[in-house]
């Protein structure tokens, strides 16, 4: 006998992603305290993306430039110190493009920048916020071709969501 397995459908994955959004949502909407908001998101962003290495960047306007206010895989010393000029890095171009960027091979991206090592695949989905630019959500694996362009799409809606409230 024969298994048939249904193709999984647009309203399947609505279905699994609108309470999602809706907890991100909630989780932006009732946590006064920035580094408690960032560390919800990141584990909600968890439930649907298996992720390795995480990051939320903030943008310091006048300088240009991402730095890491949230992570989760970094060596502690490169996330204290890693400073990201817009334009410069697989975050730096999302945060110029303000647009996703998905790289299923970094050592084929002229832009990339190592700071973490035996990385493979990395996807940075920009924060706007009021037709600003604040930061960038960073995922990032070890395999190649790791994520994919449902992640892409599913980690820009999140990002969409998050309605920060930084100086």
């Amino acid at each position: 006998m024969e298994t048939v397995v249904s193709p999984v459908t647009q309203s399947d994955i609505r279905l699994q992603v609108e309470p999602l959004l809706l907890e991100v949502a909630d989780v932006v909407n009732s946590t006064l305290d920035l580094d408690t908001t960032l560390r919800r998101v990141a584990e909600l962003v968890r439930k649907v993306i298996d992720y390795q290495i995480f990051a939320i960047l903030l943008l310091n306007e006048k300088a240009q430039e991402l730095h890491i206010r949230f992570q989760v895989g970094y060596p502690r010393e490169i996330a204290d110190r890693l400073r990201i000029k817009v334009g410069e890095g697989v975050t730096g171009l999302a945060a110029q493009r303000r647009e996703a960027v998905l790289v299923n091979d970094v050592s084929q991206e002229s832009q990339y920048i190592n700071a973490v090592p035996n990385v493979c695949s990395e996807l940075a989905v920009p924060l706007i916020v009021k037709n600003r630019v604040i930061g960038v959500i960073n995922i990032e694996a070890e395999q190649r071709d790791y994520f994919r362009e449902d992640h892409k799409r599913l980690l820009t809606l999140i990002a969409s969501r998050m309605k920060l409230r930084v100086n």
